[in-house]
């Protein structure tokens, strides 16, 4: 009995060593993704931060996922393939969790993979003090004919906090300056276990990362938004729940269980209930637009009841800022999301007219040095073909810096120069405001083109490889 004791005690202090050595832990949940299984668990494992551990968490695939996995597993004692006995997401990432015993938990998703950097830079911003969440930012990507494009997606919203240690205390809002992307930055094991947040374990992967991130920012209390993108999230695989229809119903499904875990912990305050329904009309928003017209249809007379609130008699009424007045708009009046939804093809429609105008060697000049502006000049990236003649903004304070590689000039001096060029105004708020001051300064309307709709990366994705 007292060998077998020692023997159990020095199991029991190995492990404990082994888990104090292991600063994160990946938590990878698959179902027959083994067409990109393994560029993902080749940027995990060649992670410069060495004291890590993989979870891969498979749902039973049948496509040769295993085979991967094994694979890897046979030269990597750091990974370990859990089975799931249920395809879902949210289960099996609160699979990974449970199994986990890294001081930090990241996610990464199996058509994704990371840079190799990921996990120490993040890691690196812990300093002591172990913040409950560190947040990097990501890169959308799609593979086309051989090539790989990539585009950062802007936090600009986080610019005034970037790389701070955040106590939310009474600021809970600032928890949730980036709700989904979950797999963009770790979170401290001990307050996800302590605080019991897990994934919901709805069937399938089904948008279970936006009651995991909105819960994770309302209970922590401490936070970190890195200024790095470090995350390369894959848009061009067609068996990704974004790309689904049918699926309309998950995204209230995931806010009903905030709901309802909120108001177990006693936490459904009235400052909380309305910070979930402001991100709430962001996430319908967007579902509502990306959906067929069927299913739009059947969505946006599921959510009029809750859209109640919002109403100029409604309780939130007085808290949207204009730009969320109009998603309210959207979302309650047909006539306007139909509008909307034609302008952005009309858009559409004439872009791939100017490209066509690009490609054939025509050069242009962008008015307006903003996030629009960002957009244009990806597009220009993307194409390969340098048509970018100048940019211009109306204000003083940018003229006559350096912004992306383009000295800002003002507008009356660009169509002094280039008045027989075409000009495109990357501009939502002062388009109209522009295209007139253009047309006084004697540019005809047809040399005028107005970009007042952000454009996705699919969307440039569409232009540049139709």
């Amino acid at each position: 009995m007292g060998t077998r004791y020692i023997l159990m005690r020095k199991m029991m202090c190995n492990e404990l060593k082994n888990d104090l050595t292991i600063y994160v832990s990946v938590v990878i949940p698959s179902l027959n993704v083994a067409e990109y299984m393994e560029e993902c668990l080749e940027s995990v494992t060649r992670q410069t931060l060495k004291e890590i551990e993989i979870l891969c968490i498979d749902a039973g695939s049948t496509d040769g996922t295993l085979r991967v996995i094994e694979k890897y597993a046979s030269g990597d004692p750091r990974i370990r393939l859990i089975g799931s006995d249920k395809k879902s997401y949210g289960y099996q990432v609160n699979l990974g969790i449970r199994e986990a015993r890294g001081k930090y938990i990241g996610i990464v998703e199996p058509d994704d993979y990371i840079d190799k950097t990921m996990y120490q830079s993040l890691y690196s911003h812990t300093n002591n003090y172990f913040p409950d969440f560190i947040k990097g930012g990501y890169i959308e990507f799609a593979s086309i004919k051989g090539r790989r494009v990539c585009a950062e997606v802007s936090r600009s919203h986080l610019a005034d906090v970037f790389d701070q240690l955040i106590f939310f205390g009474d600021a809970r809002e600032m928890g949730i300056l980036e709700i989904n992307h979950i797999w963009a930055g770790i979170y401290r094991r001990d307050f996800l276990i302590k605080k019991n947040i897990r994934l919901n374990e709805t069937t399938g992967a089904s948008y279970q990362d936006i009651s995991f991130s909105i819960l994770v920012g309302l209970l922590a209390d401490t936070g970190i938004y890195v200024n790095e993108h470090y995350y390369f999230y894959r848009i061009d695989n067609e068996n990704s729940s974004v790309k689904s229809s049918s699926k309309w119903r998950c995204v209230m499904d995931e806010y009903e269980y905030i709901t309802k875990e909120l108001t177990q912990r006693e936490m459904y305050t009235s400052d909380i209930r309305k910070l979930v329904c402001l991100q709430k009309l962001v996430s319908y928003q967007w579902n509502a637009v990306r959906l067929s017209e069927k299913e739009r249809e059947e969505f946006l007379l599921a959510v009029q009841p809750e859209l109640k609130d919002f109403s100029e008699e409604g309780s939130l009424y007085a808290d949207l800022t204009d730009s969320q007045k109009e998603s309210v708009k959207l979302l309650r009046n047909r006539t306007v999301l139909r509008g909307y939804l034609n302008e952005k093809q009309e858009q559409s429609r004439r872009l791939g007219k100017l490209f066509a105008k690009i490609e054939q060697g025509e050069k242009f000049v962008l008015v307006s040095a903003g996030r629009y502006g960002e957009r244009m000049l990806l597009l220009q990236e993307m194409s390969g073909i340098k048509c970018m003649k100048a940019v211009a903004d109306n204000n003083p304070m940018l003229q006559g810096k350096i912004w992306n590689g383009y000295s800002i000039i003002s507008v009356p001096e660009a169509v002094q120069k280039y008045k027989s060029d075409t000009f495109i105004i990357a501009n939502r708020k002062h388009s109209d405001k522009i295209q007139k001051q253009l047309e006084n300064m004697g540019i005809s309307s047809d040399k005028i083109f107005a970009v007042s709709n952000m454009l996705s990366f699919e969307e440039m994705l569409g232009l540049v490889f139709p």
